[in-house]
């Protein structure tokens, strides 16, 4: 058995996988049929292709990267790169082969998964140095395919020979905590600058227990993923689940909507955009529904949007500046109280009749919903309120390996912190601070806006080869300066400006 003591993310993902080996790690749906893989057959299968790929003559801190759909073969392939002691590079596959193929140039990638035959075939001319594996199980020796020479399953043979595990034992043992373990490109910046953040075993891993101290999951959970593996929320959900044994469910981003009813998970990490479209469709229905049924449900959003800003004035905890306890106490008494009163009917027959198969829409499971990438707007946030699923906006930042801030739940020890239009407080173990154009923290003043600055064992190790652009965004203090500008609320929560408010410099 190969020991698993070693802090990095492969002996973590291997630890996992042990303790929970009868448990399910996750689900996908192929040919129309719902399938799994269990943590102990994800660990079989990362050792193999693992011990594979060092037989390939890789060594430890080599590059290997990923281009591909979000699969259950795609998260075997990462598995394997980190149980091998070699740094993943995963890239958009929706991007041109030459995009990728100067992405393997630069960081110098050994070997390319994919699951798109014809990126595969222009790799071997554009990128000849480079060995191209198919993220798939099929024969290639039966059919050949140029440019394609080797799967999944000719990996899987390879790393069957008598003492692979050994050089998977001793490709744990040579990285430390410190070394790189991702290389995550994120787009261009407004100067055209490639910018490929470099992840540490360390960031990866703090980021990972500090979040996870603000949110219970449990072997029974089941996570719906909407994010694409390569992006950093989606990487995260990997590790999310991985941690609290629960199951990931991989699902595309067209069929989102629909895999929610089929899957009927317990959470959901989706983009803002997403759980807008599912908003549109509750609001605007199908070109065959009747009028009044249409009619009669964006009236009942609409009352329980009324209804819960009414319950805000009463059960909410003030959080901006300027709203005192009179006039909290004047607004109930003279208007928020008798307008209650007279929404209440309406509210009720509305729950009664569209609340329940509102909740359907999205599996009848959902416990809590998990979002980023852009702002929520309040008619989202206003659905999920009206009924009864809560949900988490973050602010996800590759550079701080995934996440810096999110909305919490009671259940932390906690009052929940919810409040719409913000991304929640900071993670605990981060650092962060206000910048005003002034050079001066304005941290401590409620309301004033600032550039955010974090600091913490999660902030990146810096850009790859870059340490221009690197010296740009991190001191050597290891404060990084994000870009983003925004303000703090009384109760600590972070509200980011719109995107177009973002410094030229990042």
């Amino acid at each position: 058995m190969v020991s698993a003591s070693g802090n990095t993310v492969g002996a973590y993902i291997l630890r996992h996988c042990e303790f929970y080996s009868e448990l399910p790690a996750l689900r996908f749906l192929r040919d129309g049929r719902r399938k799994e893989i269990r943590y102990g057959q994800l660990r079989e299968l990362s050792m193999e292709l693992g011990v594979g790929l060092r037989l390939l003559g890789l060594s430890p801190g080599d590059r290997v990267a990923i281009v591909g759909a979000a699969t259950p073969e795609w998260i075997l392939a990462f598995a394997a790169i980190q149980v091998a002691g070699l740094v993943d590079v995963a890239y958009d596959e929706q991007s041109d082969p030459q995009r990728i193929s100067r992405v393997l140039a630069e960081t110098e990638a050994r070997v390319l998964f994919s699951d798109n035959e014809h990126l595969l075939q222009s790799m071997a001319g554009l990128s000849p140095d480079t060995r191209c594996i198919h993220l798939s199980w099929r024969n290639f020796r039966e059919h050949r395919t140029a440019g394609v020479r080797q799967s999944l399953a000719d990996l899987q043979r390879r790393g069957r020979t008598p003492g692979g595990r050994i050089l998977a034992t001793e490709a744990l043992r040579g990285r430390l905590v410190d070394d790189p373990a991702s290389i995550m490109y994120k787009r261009p910046d407004r100067a055209n600058r490639s910018r490929a953040v470099v992840l540490t075993h360390r960031n990866i891993l703090a980021n990972l227990e500090s979040f996870a101290s603000t949110l219970a999951l449990t072997e029974g959970d089941d996570l719906q993923l909407g994010f694409p593996l390569w992006h950093s929320a989606g990487r995260f959900a990997f590790y999310l689940t991985l941690r609290n044994s629960a199951t990931l469910c991989l699902s595309g981003r067209a069929s989102f909507a629909d895999d929610l009813q089929r899957y009927r998970p317990t959470l959901a990490l989706a983009d803002a955009e997403q759980w807008q479209q599912f908003y549109a469709r509750v609001e605007f229905g199908h070109p065959e529904e009747r009028l009044q049924g249409l009619f009669l449900r964006r009236l009942y959003l609409r009352i329980s949007a009324l209804w819960n800003r009414l319950t805000g004035f009463i059960f909410e905890e003030k959080s901006e500046p300027g709203q005192g306890t009179s006039a909290a106490s004047w607004l109930a008494l003279f208007f928020v109280i008798p307008a209650l009163i007279l929404v209440f009917p309406f509210k009720a027959a509305g729950d009664f009749r569209f609340k329940r198969a509102i909740y359907r829409r999205l599996g009848g499971r959902l416990r809590v919903i998990l979002t980023g990438g852009s702002a929520v707007s309040r008619r989202v946030d206003q659905l999920f309120q009206t009924i009864g699923v809560p949900l988490l906006a973050g602010y996800w930042l590759t550079e701080a390996s995934h996440i810096a801030a999110c909305r919490r739940l009671v259940w932390t020890g906690q009052r929940s912190r919810l409040t719409p239009g913000t991304v929640g407080p900071i993670l605990p173990g981060t650092a962060m601070r206000l910048v005003d154009h002034r050079g001066e923290d304005v941290s401590n003043i409620v309301g004033a806006v600032g550039e955010v600055y974090l600091q913490g064992q999660h902030v990146m190790q810096g850009y790859f080869r870059n340490p221009v652009l690197t010296a740009e965004v991190l001191d050597d203090q290891g404060w990084l300066r994000t870009g983003d500008r925004g303000r703090l609320t009384a109760s600590g929560d972070l509200v980011l400006l719109p995107r177009q408010s973002r410094i030229d410099a990042l």
